[in-house]
């Protein structure tokens, strides 16, 4: 029987990580910009990401890398909100803003029932800048490999917008390849919330396990050339797992699905015994370890406990059902909603503690969309590979619009069916 020790170190960092919250809200860093607030004259800025749009602004996370003291400029760091008057300027990563604008420190909204300050905290984002007086002074600046991963992106984006697909479900597609619902209909994002599959809006470990069965499935060949040519195909799946997580953002779920898979790739080379729950053990305590506020992060939460649901519930579930024959064919619809249900337990509680709400039908939808989700990812990655040529864009964008209409068709009968049994 395979021990757990890891669990017990990765308890204990949990514990301190909450403590330290507790009692110290800011996690220190070395040379803080705030630190200069009383002889800083102006700012500079790498801009790392677009941030959600405020009515009459452009926002952006930004690093602050420098700062200016009445002499010279001297290097710092941390991280802030820019927000620039909106259609005034449109910046990408790698530019440097330089600005006199005075910080202003990120508070509650009056009125709402939510502590945004200590969410934007546990961000490590503490200050906003509005920049109506600023400078660009500098172009593709910052990291090569975020760059490359950046652009890798939008060019999935551009590909997909110059496809066949109408703007609506062009909008949808790209969320689910990519995870970017910044243009998704507001409509369709309620309707997915509501019957409790707004969980394939956001690339998750879900996504990306599917991705990487599909291009396991077609490198299967690799394989009998020996077993040289069955450790490249690993290393491989490696490096595409973690190209996958960069290219949509190193999100929580994401570095979870890539690690996960890193640790067990590695497995392989070496002659040591594991298991899924040692993976997940593990791969939570690295990644708290490079980022202790990612607990605080309710999709690292959402994420992690998931898969725990899935590892703990899905063998007590089969342990079950072994005692009954079952058809053949009732297989795989019971597979699929044993894992959607042993996910779900785990996340309930903290579903109903942060969003108030609980979707009653989630099991239903779950069942239904999960497996044609596949189809419908791969239809997608087939249309992008193919969408410069005219016949196949044409075709492959009219499987994809009817797989998607097929989609949100299911979230508004099953919206719409648990309306009528909620009243």
């Amino acid at each position: 029987m395979i021990k757990r020790p890891i669990i017990i170190p990765l308890i204990f960092l949990i514990i301190g990580i909450i403590i330290v919250d507790s009692f110290v809200p800011v996690f220190f860093v070395n040379d803080h910009y705030s630190s200069h607030f009383d002889k800083a004259k102006s700012f500079r800025y790498l801009i790392t990401d677009n941030y959600k749009p405020k009515k009459n602004w452009s926002v952006y996370e930004a690093k602050v890398i420098e700062y200016f003291d009445g002499n010279a400029w001297k290097k710092t760091h941390g991280k802030v909100l820019l927000n620039f008057p909106k259609e005034e300027i449109c910046l990408n990563y790698g530019d440097v803003v330089e600005s006199k604008e005075k910080m202003v420190r990120i508070k509650n909204f009056e009125g709402l029932d939510f502590d945004y300050q200590k969410y934007m905290n546990h961000k490590r984002l503490y200050h906003n800048v509005y920049c109506k007086n600023f400078k660009v002074i500098n172009h593709n600046q910052g990291n090569k490999i975020i760059k490359w991963a950046k652009n890798a992106n939008q060019n999935l984006k551009n590909r997909i917008e110059s496809s066949k697909l109408s703007e609506k479900n062009a909008n949808l597609a790209t969320s689910l390849l990519l995870g970017d619902k910044s243009k998704l209909d507001i409509d369709i994002r309620n309707s997915f919330s509501a019957t409790g599959i707004a969980h394939i809006l956001c690339v998750s470990g879900l996504h990306i396990g599917l991705i990487l069965g599909f291009i396991q499935l077609i490198t299967k060949f690799i394989c009998l050339f020996g077993l040289r040519f069955y450790y490249f195909r690993q290393i491989l799946l490696v490096i595409i797992a973690w190209a996958i997580a960069l290219i949509i953002g190193c999100t929580p779920s994401a570095l979870r699905v890539a690690l996960m898979f890193t640790i067990f790739s590695l497995s392989k080379f070496l002659p040591l015994q594991t298991n899924s729950l040692n993976t997940l053990y593990c791969t939570a305590f690295f990644l708290l370890i490079a980022d202790p506020l990612l607990l605080f992060d309710i999709s690292f939460q959402l994420s992690f406990l998931a898969v725990l649901g899935i590892l703990v519930g899905v063998p007590l579930i089969e342990k079950l059902f072994s005692k009954h024959k079952i058809k053949s064919y009732f297989k795989p619809i019971i597979k699929n909603a044993t894992i959607s249900l042993s996910a779900q337990v785990f996340t309930t509680p903290i579903i109903i503690y942060k969003f108030k709400t609980f979707p009653i039908l989630f099991l239903l939808t779950n069942v239904i969309v999960v497996p044609f989700l596949a189809f419908l990812l791969i239809s997608i990655i087939i249309l992008v590979a193919f969408v410069d040529i005219p016949f196949l864009n044409a075709i492959l964008s009219f499987v994809v619009e009817i797989e998607l209409y097929i989609l949100i068709g299911i979230a508004k009968f099953v919206e719409i069916l648990t309306k009528a049994i909620t009243i």
